[in-house]
């Protein structure tokens, strides 16, 4: 190419990031950063893994922190270690609550809520963590777990989010952040249900989002990757060989280090918060109507998301082959193990 012509590209490049600024400042605002210090916020989730660690993590800049779960005995042990991380021992105040947040009337949900805010104050956050994964295929998975799926990772934080929203709504502003995962921008062999979840939550916040921004309140979306978690553990024990190693492609993270960039990202008021590079180019490359937090974003998702979507063909092809190839030895090993028992039945 000529340098006239490389002039009128790069020309070409800097009038599309203007054009987005310029459309970005327009159809959008974004928010406030929020501090937490001296604030309420209430974690589902709350008594282990992710939502321990965002619990924790709150502790330390100063909040005062509700969470919540249903094993009592998980609760308080977690409780003491969220205490024993507080900015400030005298000042902050510290409890939790028993919920089966997914299956409990709506009405106690709505009053316990109300009980904790009247003790620690209106809830300026809520952090939705918790979730619970089954990997298996569709075909494999009993019902009654994909139910179970449904009502911890989808309707309880429907149900959590529905309790504190007309307070931060009341006040015009808060945070809700949605914790969804990697399966929640792209649907993986061994997640079908799990998946369905978490593409839930997520069309839920963008949705919400919508609704809720004018009075000043920001909805995240967290998308972790594989997190080293007692729940993580948990389904590497059950995990279909095809899943197990699709999801080999991708890095695994320490639960500290992802709670801290969901309360980072939630503070900012970022829609999508995301670990690591592979989980961010993937959010890049899902964004579509996704609400933009920055105008940055925006450039960023129109620049990236061409090229991204390449790339995902190109990983989408390796992850079909996988299964493709797995799929076809399990059913050369159950022929041979169908003919081996005719045999011994003919001897």
């Amino acid at each position: 190419m000529t340098p006239g012509a490389w002039a009128g590209v790069a020309a070409a490049i800097v009038g599309l990031m203007l054009v987005v600024v310029l459309a970005f400042k327009v159809l959008a605002k974004g928010h406030k950063r929020m501090s937490f210090k001296g604030r309420h916020c209430i974690v589902t989730g709350g008594s282990s893994g992710i939502g321990k660690e965002v619990a924790m993590q709150l502790a330390r800049e100063g909040a005062h922190v509700t969470i919540v779960a249903r094993n009592v005995p998980r609760l308080e042990a977690a409780l003491r270690d969220v205490a024993a991380c507080a900015a400030d021992t005298a000042a902050q105040r510290f409890a939790w609550l028993s919920l089966e947040l997914g299956t409990c009337p709506f009405g106690d949900v709505q009053a316990a809520f109300d009980a904790a805010q009247a003790e620690r104050g209106p809830c300026a956050a809520l952090f939705n963590v918790a979730g619970m994964a089954a990997p298996m295929a569709f075909d494999a998975a009993p019902v009654d777990s994909m139910e179970a799926l449904l009502r911890t990772n989808l309707l309880a934080a429907m149900h959590a989010t529905r309790a504190a929203l007309p307070g931060m709504k009341a006040r015009r502003e808060g945070r809700v952040l949605f914790t969804a995962s990697v399966a929640g921008l792209m649907g993986l062999y061994g997640y079908t249900t799990y998946a369905a979840t978490k593409f839930g939550l997520r069309g839920f916040a963008e949705a919400l989002s919508m609704e809720v921004h004018a009075y000043g309140i920001a909805v995240s979306v967290a998308f972790p990757p594989d997190t080293v978690t007692p729940g993580y553990e948990a389904e590497n024990a059950v995990k279909d060989p095809v899943c197990a190693r699709i999801s080999a492609d991708g890095a695994v993270f320490d639960a500290p280090s992802v709670a801290h960039g969901m309360v980072r990202g939630a503070a900012r008021g970022a829609f999508r918060v995301t670990t690591g590079a592979d989980a961010w180019l993937t959010g890049i490359a899902a964004a579509a109507f996704s609400p933009a937090a920055t105008a940055g974003d925006a450039i960023v998702t129109v620049l990236l998301s061409g090229v991204l979507r390449l790339a995902a063909l190109v990983y989408l092809h390796r992850w079909y082959s996988f299964a493709a190839s797995a799929l076809k030895a399990q059913d050369r090993a159950r022929d041979k193990g169908k003919a081996s028992s005719t045999g011994d039945k003919l001897s």
